[in-house]
């Protein structure tokens, strides 16, 4: 009986150590799992603290591998958490050009020029977080990374405030202008002092919704670059493309030039056939009235 007691409180032991193996390992599958959709989701999105508005900016500088590349991605994910793009300046700014001959009619350029992009962007408040999480893939190297949380809250009950004195106040003025106002003047210094309050009015009523956009939406600025990068191109020489006149050409022109010279030699002694004319006659007479002399 003590050997088939002891067998059993041995199986006991046995099966209670493995099911306390098989939980830790349960216990480690779910903390492992856990871990990898922890990982895999986005930044938590930001709550609103209770009776407090803000105003989130942020400002990024960093350098990635491809500019161009990361302003895709970086504008996919702004259409993907229901943001836009107010701003965006992508361009190749030249450091330097350089020429070397490579043979008689071609020569290499090499030009060195670094991509840059400067971008702003509105997001909403919420999505903020996210945003920047996302960003964070792109970075290779990070210059700085300032974010910034302005409570407006009483600037925005300021607002309201005087947006409601003003109407008070105008209410009064209407009142007195169309009830007490008699003389001309008086009605034009109260209709101009109702309408000086009307645009402080309006300018509050401005600024409060100005906050209010600002507060819906945050504002990211984001500088990215990436290192300079080389081009080089085989190009043709231009000292090689100078066109040189064949001899049979040369000769040919030449001809030409003395023909015309030619012509112009003949066409200017017959603009004087008249003189020539005059001559023959007279050396005709001469010669007559010689052999006449010779004669006698």
């Amino acid at each position: 009986m003590k050997s088939i007691s002891l067998f059993a409180a041995m199986v006991l032991v046995a099966v209670a150590s493995s099911c306390k193996q098989s939980d830790f390992s349960k216990s480690e599958e779910a903390v492992s799992t856990t871990e990898e959709s922890v990982s895999a989701e986005p930044a938590p999105t930001a709550k609103p603290v209770q009776g407090r508005k803000f105003v989130r900016t942020a400002d990024m500088r960093f350098k990635v591998k491809d500019v161009a590349k990361s302003t895709f991605e970086v504008e996919k994910s702004v259409n993907r958490f229901g943001g836009f793009v107010v701003e965006t300046n992508l361009q190749s700014n030249e450091n330097g050009t350089e020429t070397a001959k490579l043979s008689q009619d071609s020569i290499v350029e090499t030009k060195r020029f670094t991509v840059t992009n400067d971008m702003i962007i509105r997001v909403p408040n919420a999505r903020l977080d996210s945003l920047l999480t996302t960003v964070q893939s792109q970075v290779g190297y990070l210059n700085h990374r300032v974010i910034k949380a302005e409570d407006v809250q009483l600037k925005m009950l300021a607002n309201q405030m005087a947006q409601q004195r003003q109407q008070k106040y105008n209410a009064r003025m209407e009142n007195g202008i169309d009830s007490k106002g008699r003389k001309l003047k008086d009605v034009v210094d109260a209709e101009d002092r109702l309408t000086t309050k009307n645009e402080e009015a309006d300018s509050a009523k401005i600024q409060n919704l100005d906050l209010e956009d600002k507060v819906a939406y945050s504002t990211v600025s984001l500088q990215l670059y990436q290192n300079e990068t080389v081009l080089r191109e085989v190009l043709a020489n231009p000292e090689s493309l100078t066109y040189k006149t064949s001899f049979g050409t040369q000769v040919t022109d030449s001809l030409l030039f003395g023909w015309n010279i030619l012509q112009g030699l003949i066409t200017f002694f017959l603009r004087f056939w008249t003189i020539w004319l005059i001559g023959l006659l007279v050396f005709f007479i001469l010669t007559r009235r010689t052999k006449k002399i010779a004669l006698k």
